[in-house]
């Protein structure tokens, strides 16, 4: 089944936004991807999905690296800037540098990372695969530091601020959920 990428049934989905950080025969490039996220913990592994024919890429399958920094409620403009553009067409990292973003220098990869984002995952890639129209890169974690910053919520092609926390249900919810599981339970 093909989807449409503004498919109101898909809108419960929400994501956030993964400023992708890379060197390699591009140059130095900064990209928006909403499909940034966590797929174990131990070994911590990290998957992205770029455009197959985008300087991200390329520069990730030939260095075999990337920074995935989570960007912050305050980096809104950040992800549009760099998601509006191509590597190949514009220099992003100059441009974000005049901008005021400001980078820093990575530990464990020969790259560079985005200061201040929520969270600064340096990734060392140990598979790639096509994924329809994308590239799908999984990373393994060789760095990983935070802030104390909210990250950036991204939903129904909009930018959002996380909002209240839901409170847990109270004991005598669970309680009665627990025994109602136990009866249904398949193995006695």
């Amino acid at each position: 089944m093909d989807v449409a990428y503004n498919d109101a049934r898909l809108q419960a989905l929400v994501h956030n936004v993964g400023l992708i950080t890379t060197r390699g025969p591009a140059g130095d490039d900064v990209m928006a991807a909403e499909w940034t996220h966590v797929i174990a913990h131990e070994p911590c592994l990290v998957m992205v999905h770029v455009g197959k024919n985008t300087a991200t890429a390329e520069n990730i399958s030939a260095s075999k690296a990337f920074g995935a920094n989570i960007a912050a409620e305050n980096q809104d403009w950040v992800a549009k800037m760099v998601g509006g553009e191509s590597g190949y067409d514009v220099d992003k990292v100059a441009a974000l540098k005049e901008l005021g973003v400001e980078f820093y220098p990575a530990e464990k990869i020969d790259g560079f990372m985005v200061k201040d984002a929520a969270a600064n995952l340096e990734c060392a890639v140990i598979d790639e695969m096509d994924v329809a129209g994308y590239r799908a890169f999984i990373g393994r974690v060789v760095a990983l530091c935070g802030t104390r910053q909210e990250p950036l919520v991204y939903s129904q092609g909009k930018y959002f601020k996380r909002g209240e926390r839901v409170q847990k249900p109270d004991q005598k919810t669970l309680d009665r959920a627990k025994k109602v599981f136990e009866k249904h339970r398949k193995n006695k």
